[in-house]
């Protein structure tokens, strides 16, 4: 696995290996190299409800890799929500308290 290239780090709030958590919508994707060329696509989206967040695959994206990427997508997906579900707590805080 390679790592983001590092001019892309601003846009993610996550990042490991071929994964990152776009900051603005949520979104895991993972990236890939094609003949020297990069690209992503998302594997996942976690949406906001009145509980927090869920976590939505894209298809059966996840699933389409190894055993080994699969159970690295699992563990970075935990770390996502870890992290959502604090933002969910802050921002519920936030409206709260305006």
């Amino acid at each position: 696995m390679e790592p983001i290239r590092e001019q892309m780090k601003d846009q993610y709030t996550v990042q490991v290996g071929p994964y990152a958590l776009l900051k603005q919508n949520h979104h895991i994707v993972y990236w890939q190299n094609d003949g020297g060329k990069q690209f992503h696509f998302t594997l996942a989206i976690f949406e906001k409800t009145s509980e927090g967040y869920e976590l939505r695959f894209v298809g059966s994206r996840p699933f389409d890799y190894h055993w080994d990427e699969a159970c690295t997508f699992m563990e970075f997906a935990r770390a996502c929500q870890k992290y959502l579900d604090g933002v969910f707590v802050l921002e519920k805080f936030q409206v709260e308290h305006a």
